[in-house]
This record gives structure tokens, sequence and C-alpha cells, in this order.
């Protein structure tokens, strides 16, 4: 499972980027994403200080991912 978000930078908020977080093992369904999603995207933030994630962000199972070009 995967947490799927768009981070802006902060001193440039047109410049922004599709982030994919992969969940910790035991949060492998959609409920355990949508409960551990605030904690991780803040963690996120935390490690990357330049950005700001987005509060529009989705929980996507490996299977449907898209792949990245």
């Amino acid at each position: 499972m995967f947490l799927v978000f768009v981070a802006c930078l902060i001193a440039a908020p047109t410049r922004c980027e599709e982030e994919r977080l992969r969940l910790p093992d035991g949060a492998s369904t959609v409920q355990a994403c949508w409960t551990g999603a605030p904690a991780l995207l803040i963690e996120w933030e935390k490690a990357h200080p330049d950005y700001k994630a987005s509060m529009d962000w989705r929980c996507v199972p490996e299977s449907r991912l898209q792949r990245r070009s």
C-alpha cells in the first residue's frame, strides 16, 4: 500500500511533485493507510523541511499504482 500525495516547495509553491510513500508492512489495508497517513505526512515534512505536503492524499494498493515514466 502506498500513500500518494503532492508536495510543493515552500519557497516556490508552484513547483510541486507527486510523492509516494510505501506504508509499513503492518499497514497493508486502506483503513490502516487512512489511519496512519497524517502521522506519515508529518514525518515526511520533518525529513523534507523545504516542502509542504498537500492534505489531498490518497491510499493506493501497489497493484493499482501507475508506474512512473
